[in-house]
């Protein structure tokens, strides 16, 4: 899994178009629980979708979503799916793909 500063190193060789964000965000699981995480993610380009009528969403998104508060959240919710509220207000679905805390998105909500 590439973290956003190798991603970074790669858009100077000319692969750019990539959305690097870091913030602080809010998780819902799917029993309704609310948790603060940190995040640090790479949203790949954006594409049109026409088809549902929802806004831009990226081809990709890489990244480690945690929980400092929290040391157990990666294990307790390991392969669940939650939605994260970014600081900017676009939310995704996604869930743990390993304990590192590095994600797979499920949905772009956007």
């Amino acid at each position: 899994m590439l973290r956003c500063n190798e991603l970074q190193e790669a858009n100077a060789t000319g692969m750019d178009g990539d959305e690097h964000v870091r913030g602080n965000g809010l998780v819902t699981t799917d029993q309704g629980r609310q948790i603060p995480v940190q995040y640090e993610l790479c949203l790949g380009r954006t594409v049109p979708n026409a088809a549902s009528g929802r806004a831009n969403f990226p081809r990709s998104v890489r990244g480690v979503v945690s929980a400092q508060q929290d040391p157990s959240f990666v294990f307790v919710y390991f392969g669940q799916s939650m939605t994260l509220k970014m600081e900017d207000g676009r939310c995704l679905r996604f869930f743990h793909q390993d304990i590192d805390g590095n994600i797979v998105l499920n949905d772009w909500i956007g």
